[in-house]
């Protein structure tokens, strides 16, 4: 029993291997010289014939429905006579095209009382899957005989043109803009996940996130805001990316709990000026904080912020402790924006720290590539989200480096994206 089915899968293995899938059904191109060419229906689970009609029966679940597998071979058959005749119109002689219909899980009784549309030569059934050549040749032999046509042999340059017209070859690579698509909504669950840990914070007034890059920082940043919103708490959302405070404020324009502000913005309003030069604002605004600002007209109670300097991370949580609110810091070491070294205050006098390890952005070939650069647990890191492999450029000069970006944006371009999708604002 065991050496028979193993017969029959390496029958099924080596007929699939010896054909060619068609427009649902398939020709088989080995007797194309010498024979017809042949379009196969292919049926499987219970057959019966009644009133005029075919029935495919469920094997599964009993379910009948309505089918004409002769009919259907007939349309592939006429299909590929007009294909030939479309695409090599100076082909001569013509392959004859026979049809047939395979009905895989039945065998079909000798004696069974076919309608006239049918013939046991051109039907196959369970037992031809052991040997497939066998059954294909049985119908071949059928069209020889009712066509008249015991050889149709081409030339060979001729025989090449028909194989690539039934079997043409090409390879369509998957568009980048296809390969977000699908991605981002394995991101989305992952990032979902990691949201567990707002939970947690809940229970904790002042803490501080590590998040390797592609953790999801800025996505649990915002959802933590926003949970402080949803809660009527007023809260300062304050990053240091120029790009990302307009995505931000562009994407809640009208959440009335939630200020967006980035150091900066955050520095004009408090001194209440804009004309200072933007390479100054920084320090002016660090300095007034923490000499002249009267802490009690501090108007957000709650503070979430990106990576930002030790003067403004030693003044931003006394803010919060005499507004009764809460302070969270999401941060990565690896990446000190404002700063050539990461913050003393972090691991002086944040009451929680936590870390974060779950890559919810970056593909994994990306992933093995940052896992090499700064330390993370690579078993937890690395997901199984896959992408095309970096690259990566060497350049001498400035005119070098934008010849290579232009470039690689027009690529880019080329695949499908667009231009907001090669750089989005929250990747900085």
């Amino acid at each position: 029993m065991v050496d028979r089915k193993v017969k029959k899968v390496n029958a099924r293995r080596k007929y699939r291997a010896q054909r060619h899938i068609f427009t649902g059904e398939f020709v088989d191109i080995n007797y194309l010289n010498a024979n017809p060419s042949l379009a196969i229906e292919v049926k499987s689970g219970g057959i019966a014939y009644r009133e005029g009609n075919w029935i495919q029966i469920n094997r599964h679940t009993g379910e009948e429905k309505i089918i004409d597998p002769l009919g259907q071979a007939a349309e592939s058959q006429y299909h590929i006579i007009n294909l030939l005749r479309r695409r090599l119109p100076n082909l001569t002689p013509r392959p004859i095209v026979g049809r047939a219909t395979w009905f895989t899980s039945v065998v079909l009784d000798k004696k069974l009382p076919l309608p006239p549309s049918a013939s046991l030569s051109i039907l196959l059934d369970e037992s031809d899957l052991d040997k497939p050549e066998k059954g294909i040749k049985k119908v071949f032999t059928f069209w020889k005989e009712n066509l008249g046509a015991w050889k149709t042999d081409i030339p060979p340059t001729q025989f090449i043109q028909v194989i690539n017209t039934l079997m043409p070859t090409f390879h369509i690579a998957p568009a980048i803009s296809s390969i977000i698509r699908e991605n981002s909504e394995h991101y989305v669950r992952m990032t979902r996940q990691q949201s567990a840990i707002l939970e947690f914070l809940g229970e904790q007034p002042n803490a501080a996130i590590h998040e390797p890059a592609g953790t999801g920082k800025t996505l649990l940043a915002v959802e933590k805001a926003r949970i402080l919103s949803r809660s009527g708490h007023k809260t300062l959302y304050l990053c240091f990316n120029e790009f990302l405070l307009e995505s931000l404020r562009k994407a809640y324009p009208n959440d009335q709990y939630i200020t967006f502000h980035n150091v900066r913005t955050l520095g004009n309003v408090i001194l209440r000026k804009d004309d200072i030069p933007i390479e100054k604002i920084v320090a002016t605004f660090e300095e007034y904080l923490d000499s002249e600002y009267d802490d009690n007209l501090w108007p957000y109670p709650n503070i979430i912020v990106d990576d930002l300097s030790d003067t403004l991370l030693e003044h931003l949580p006394y803010l919060m402790e005499i507004s009764g609110g809460v302070f969270y810091i999401f941060h990565n070491r690896n990446q000190a924006i404002m700063k050539k070294e990461p913050s003393t205050w972090i691991d002086e006098h944040a009451d929680c720290r936590l870390v974060l390890y779950r890559n919810c952005r970056n593909t994994s070939e990306i992933a093995h590539i940052i896992s090499g650069l700064v330390p993370v647990q690579e078993e937890r890191y690395i997901n199984n989200i896959h992408g095309n492999k970096p690259k990566s450029f060497v350049y001498k000069n400035d005119k070098e480096l934008q010849n290579i970006a232009a470039n690689f944006v027009k690529d880019m371009i080329k695949n499908g994206l667009k231009v907001e999708d090669i750089a989005h604002p929250s990747h900085g």
